[in-house]
């Protein structure tokens, strides 16, 4: 068996790729890395994946040569509004080389930016899909603002222009409210926004009792800058967050799935900070209102009260003069009834008394002696039977004005 060297094999190789690979091919990869050389270069590696492993199944060192990326960097951006970055599927028009030192390469002759703006779509749409399949799409919208929105957690990074617009806004409202901020500090822009705003959000949940809402800030930029907020993980985390989640990330024409899954969402910080000193301003303008409907109840209830009392005063006292008056002539009728009794008594006693007095008067022996009566004595003693006398006997005979002596001649039985 014949022995190469390295440089031998690889010549041998690439004289059958340049003899078998000779013309441009279109390619659809993903891209995994980008980088820029000095000179203008633009070195990216593209990558396949298995969807539904995650793993990678292709892998390829591709080239776009500064005279190439002048014009079709600017091309590409203006077309689907994002940059050549990484997780950007694309489609390129390319050749095929290979260097006995740096092995297969592609070589960019052009890009198809319709392609991407066709998977970015299609990607959209399968991100809405599954946030309505796994029934979490309206989930944040039902969560319910409070009237009055005071602790606001905000989600945003610190340099972002948008972020300090909303502080000034919310700092600086002509009613003098005041509100309470904590910034979670997060890239929101590119992969680092796709992954650092959902361990945001989690880190705001665990803390959630001490907030009202939450307020994802950005001061606009590009689509492509914008992009992370269509990412699923991005959206589901908004989607499931316990508190309403209220966006204001900058678009002046499109509306990302971030803004669709929010409780609510406004195209700029200013525009969200307008609305939180709003809802501010009504619990205000509702709490004077029943204030003053309170005041005015109360009063209507002194007023109605007073009455009652007056009224309630004037009962009692028609009531006790009544009670009074009819006790009074009770109190009449019944010394009348008790007089007219005692009259009564009094003269069936008189009566009595003198029925009495008459019996007494009849029975006095005068008035009997004055009827021709008289009774005789004997030694003091009244003789009621002539056997208590003996002839001869001195007896004295008693009549009602006087008594005469007598002397007993006879005695007849």
């Amino acid at each position: 068996m014949e022995i190469y060297s390295l440089y031998e094999i690889n010549t041998l190789i690439k004289k059958v790729l340049a003899r078998n690979f000779n013309t441009t091919y279109l390619v659809t990869a993903e891209i995994n890395q980008i980088t820029r050389s000095s000179a203008g270069h633009a070195y990216l590696d593209l990558v396949e994946k298995d969807n539904d492993l995650g793993t990678t199944t292709a892998q390829a060192r591709t080239t776009i040569w500064a005279n190439v990326f002048r014009t079709l960097n600017p091309y590409f951006e203006q077309v689907t509004g994002r940059k050549l970055e990484k997780g950007i599927k694309i489609l390129i028009e390319t050749t095929i080389q290979y260097s006995e030192v740096y092995g297969l390469s592609f070589s960019v002759r052009g890009i198809m930016p319709e392609y991407t703006l066709g998977e970015i779509e299609m990607q959209r749409r399968q991100t809405i899909e599954r946030l309505k399949k796994e029934g979490i799409y309206e989930k944040n919208k039902q969560k319910k603002l409070p009237m009055l929105i005071k602790n606001i957690a905000i989600l945003s990074s610190e340099n972002a222009a948008g972020y300090g617009d909303f502080v000034n806004q919310l700092t600086f409202n002509p009613y003098g409210y005041k509100f309470n901020t904590i910034l979670f500090n997060t890239p929101v822009q590119g992969i680092e926004a796709e992954k650092n705003i959902p361990l945001q959000l989690y880190k705001i949940a665990k803390l959630s009792q001490y907030f009202d809402c939450v307020a994802i800030i950005r001061g606009g930029g590009s689509k492509g800058d914008l992009s992370c907020f269509d990412n699923y993980d991005v959206c589901a985390a908004i989607c499931n967050f316990p508190l309403p989640v209220i966006t204001g990330i900058g678009h002046d024409r499109d509306v990302s799935i971030a803004d669709e899954v929010a409780n609510k969402h406004f195209k700029t910080p200013t525009a969200v900070a307008q609305f939180i000193i709003d809802t501010a301003a009504n619990c205000d303008s509702m709490l004077s209102e029943q204030i003053e409907i309170i005041k005015g109840a109360t009063t209507n209830a002194l007023k109605r009260a007073e009455q009652k009392n007056l009224e309630t005063i004037y009962r009692v006292k028609s009531s006790l003069s009544n009670f009074i008056t009819k006790k009074r002539h009770s109190m009449e009728t019944s010394t009348l009834k008790i007089y007219n009794s005692m009259k009564s008594v009094a003269n069936q006693k008189l009566h009595q008394v003198d029925n009495i007095a008459l019996k007494t008067e009849l029975k006095d022996p005068i008035n009997i002696l004055k009827k021709g009566y008289a009774y005789t004595m004997q030694n003091g003693e009244v003789i009621n039977s002539t056997q208590n006398i003996a002839i001869g006997s001195n007896l004295s005979i008693i009549y009602y004005d006087g008594k005469a002596e007598a002397e007993i001649k006879k005695i007849t039985k």
